[in-house]
């Protein structure tokens, strides 16, 4: 669980409790929005709102509550087969973990291995809750984006998941309409209320179905909780 003292570089003004539940102040800046807030100290979108009266829009000075994130991380550990013609970087890589930890976690005193050879993985996953007051009115997903900061973008439609082998499906990314390479976009399930940050690592051909406005890697629709495509999904994001 992540102690309080670990806001001290990020958080503006303090930490406030209220009815029971511990909220970061944040004073707002020039510019922001909930997408930025939400990014920067790892709380969805809607829980902010949530905490602040289901607040549409920033004012300069603004003073908003953030709740106070919980992060568990745990060590999930599980064991790869080689297959034939694989090699330690490339099991590294698949995992996204180094190959020392990987000679280390097995006692290999080089990267030689075998086919057929079992090899200990051990990946951290990390886990975020947000502990908020009950919600006293309804939630509602904004639909005009007149008031939005300067830069922030948002946009609904529809999402799908990527088929393509090529684009790697144990991360979050994605391939956006217009949004360039390397945009953070946050991703909201409507129907679900399951969010994602997802990286854009390509654009979608122009002849696609005009409706369709990002293609998710399935790592990203797995988080969402999409189980059909063809998902309404809302973006949040920011264009330098």
């Amino acid at each position: 669980m992540i102690s309080l003292a670990g806001f001290s570089r990020v958080d503006s003004i303090g930490i406030k409790e209220v009815n029971g539940y511990k909220y970061i102040m944040h004073k707002v800046e020039k510019g922001q929005g909930l997408f930025a807030l939400s990014k920067r100290y790892g709380v969805n979108v809607e829980d902010i709102k949530q905490a602040n009266d289901n607040i549409e829009t920033l004012a300069l000075d603004q003073i908003i509550l953030v709740p106070l994130p919980k992060v568990t991380i745990e060590e999930k550990k599980f064991t790869h087969k080689v297959e034939k013609g694989e090699t330690l970087y490339k099991i590294a890589k698949l995992y996204n973990v180094t190959v020392d930890n990987l000679k280390k976690w097995n006692n290999l005193k080089d990267e030689n291995i075998k086919e057929g050879m079992e090899i200990q993985v051990i990946q951290i996953v990390k886990s975020v809750e947000v502990e908020t007051a009950p919600q006293t009115t309804p939630t509602t997903v904004p639909k005009k984006t007149d008031n939005l900061p300067k830069g922030e973008i948002m946009e609904e439609g529809i999402a799908t998941w990527i088929e393509d082998p090529s684009i790697d499906s144990r991360k979050a990314l994605a391939l956006h309409k217009k949004a360039p390479v390397g945009t953070i976009i946050l991703v909201t399930n409507i129907l679900t209320g399951k969010q994602v940050y997802v990286k854009v690592v390509g654009n979608l051909p122009k002849n696609e179905h005009s409706n369709e406005i990002i293609k998710l890697s399935k790592f990203a629709a797995k988080q969402l909780k999409i189980r059909d495509q063809l998902t309404r999904v809302r973006l949040n994001y920011q264009i330098e």
